[in-house]
């Protein structure tokens, strides 16, 4: 009966081990595949425009900074923006879509139609962008004009 619960016990352990390793071998290629995704969708090309945008917001407020400086701190952005990705977003996209999921993107983005669609999204976002400022601005006077309108508003 010893003998039995011990081959038991073993065997369980080395299912659970094998299970394990299994999946981390499946993480590991789900991980891969999401930063070939953030890659192929261009997730760190954006983040150094986005950079870049704030270091010259920076750089208008404070012109007597040397441009070495900011190409400095330009520079250590680019560096920690793998990093970044890998911390931050990576996990993100593992919450939210399982692995047949990212791969079905991947295809998408490989696609003919899926390049198109990330040629043209930087100015579909900035036109929808514009759009939505106008029809903000323009919903505003609406709801004041009607508030006048009941006295409600001077």
């Amino acid at each position: 009966m010893q003998r039995q619960c011990l081959i038991i016990a073993t065997l369980l352990l080395l299912t659970s081990s094998m299970v394990a390793a299994q999946a981390r071998e499946q993480s590991a290629a789900k991980h891969d595949d999401i930063k070939k995704l953030l890659t192929l969708t261009g997730a760190r090309a954006i983040g150094l425009r986005a950079s870049a945008q704030v270091l010259e917001m920076y750089k208008q407020a404070h012109s007597e900074i040397a441009a070495e400086v900011w190409q400095e701190i330009l520079h250590e952005a680019e560096a920690r923006l793998d990093e970044f990705v890998m911390e931050r977003l990576v996990p993100i996209y593992d919450q939210y879509l399982s692995h047949e999921d990212i791969k079905a993107l991947i295809v998408f983005y490989e696609s003919p139609l899926g390049k198109k669609l990330l040629q043209v999204m930087p100015r579909m976002s900035q036109e929808s962008m514009i759009a939505g400022q106008t029809w903000g601005r323009d919903f505003a006077e609406r709801v004041q004009q009607k508030l006048a309108e009941r006295g409600l508003m001077k």
